[in-house]
């Protein structure tokens, strides 16, 4: 399975990734969607910001169905957040 890569938001746009962090137990893989959001759109989402970690201890999660390596801080966060029955949007200051 590749890696997720993704392009550069365009400094001039005033937009932003929106994390739709995918519902699911506690045990199951990660999974999550991200979109570009024009800020003067109002978009809804949560603010997560979090301590990196050291990049060498690292965890996978599915992001459009493509691996994903993130620290495990982050993966930690994102199994904790992850409601059983819901998507939930995030903003996440380092993905």
């Amino acid at each position: 399975m590749a890696p997720y890569s993704y392009e550069r938001l365009d400094p001039s746009s005033s937009s932003i990734r929106i994390l739709t962090l995918l519902p699911g137990k506690s045990y199951e893989n990660i999974r999550c969607e991200l979109r570009e959001e024009r800020l003067d759109s109002n978009p809804k989402y949560e603010a997560l910001s979090y301590v990196w970690g050291n990049p060498a201890n690292s965890r996978v999660v599915m992001l459009h169905r493509c691996i994903h390596r993130v620290t495990s801080n982050l993966e930690s966060a994102l199994r904790h957040l992850r409601l059983p029955d819901r998507n939930r949007y995030l903003w996440i200051d380092a993905l």
